[in-house]
């Protein structure tokens, strides 16, 4: 016998739900593991683009991303009632815009160093000419791409009732989210240094100095771009937070079903149906490679 209609049940889970099987509990649902995966699947494959900004001491830095987000494998846990879920590759690419005032890092050049002054008892000091190199602000944009790279993160399982249903929810372990974006550090620090020679090299009066010139800049942009990343990390973080599987105040739904069963519908006037209420859900538990739901009636 079913206790739940057709037209009750998601259709993405009809396969799997609900299925009463002979236990202690007057009824009991099983979601399996391969369907778990293709659901969680569904929800996060999708591209996301944001934007934000930031400054670090004389650099101003802003960058938009985009973010590919795909794949993922569900493992049900036995040790713990774990949910993980593994293997989700993100990827994209950033467009950081640099903007910097070289004058802020770069050592002062006159010619000649030093400028000779006589005093004039009659008017302004008698000076001997000098000419000096005004280093430019500039800002330029610089494509990173990320290369893909697999984040995992751990969700328990609940069961709740919210008006006249029942939800089977996800909730994320918020500090359980990993992803790595430590390949990112060095692409970006030889996109850096590319740009920067090229803008430098545009500059005149430079001549030999370019090389000493590149260095200065990119040892005081090595820690900004550090800062950069580290903020960026931060900010990717947010991006995948708005995804309902991955955010820490949003459970995400698995499935629900009604708190009012229905056993045999009126069959005409005069007949009124036979039907019981769910007044509690256990805990459900992880039997590889389902999650049992149990269910008692009023």
């Amino acid at each position: 016998m079913t206790f739940v209609s057709a037209n009750q049940i998601p259709s993405a889970l009809r396969p799997i739900l609900p299925i009463p099987i002979a236990a202690a509990s007057d009824l009991t649902f099983a979601v399996s593991q391969d369907a778990l995966t293709q659901l969680i699947r569904q929800s996060i494959d999708k591209t996301i683009n944001q934007r934000s900004s930031g400054s670090w001491g004389p650099f101003v830095a802003g960058y938009a991303v985009t973010l590919k987000l795909s794949g993922g494998d569900i493992h049900l846990i036995d040790l713990g009632q774990q949910v993980l879920l593994q293997n989700v590759a993100v990827s994209g690419a950033v467009d950081l815009t640099l903007g910097l005032n070289l004058g802020n890092v770069l050592p002062r050049i006159c010619i000649p160093p030093v400028r000779v002054c006589i005093p004039n008892p009659f008017g302004p000091d008698w000076c001997t000419p000098q000419a000096c190199v005004t280093w430019p602000s500039v800002s330029t944009t610089i494509p990173i791409p990320i290369p893909p790279v697999k984040l995992s993160a751990n969700f328990n399982v609940t069961a709740k009732q919210k008006g006249a249903e029942w939800d089977v929810i996800l909730g994320i372990y918020p500090f359980s989210l990993q992803i790595d974006f430590t390949p990112t550090i060095d692409i970006t620090i030889d996109a850096v240094e590319r740009v920067v020679h090229d803008v430098l090299g545009g500059v005149p009066l430079i001549g030999d100095l370019i090389e000493g010139l590149v260095d200065s800049v990119l040892n005081a942009l090595r820690s900004v771009i550090r800062a950069i990343l580290a903020g960026l990390h931060s900010f990717i973080q947010q991006i995948i937070n708005l995804i309902d599987v991955f955010s820490p105040t949003i459970p995400y739904k698995v499935t629900s079903f009604p708190a009012k069963q229905i056993f045999l519908p009126a069959s005409g006037p005069g007949d009124r149906e036979v039907s019981l209420s769910i007044s509690a859900i256990n805990q459900p538990t992880i039997i590889n490679p389902e999650i049992v739901i149990t269910a008692n009636f009023a």
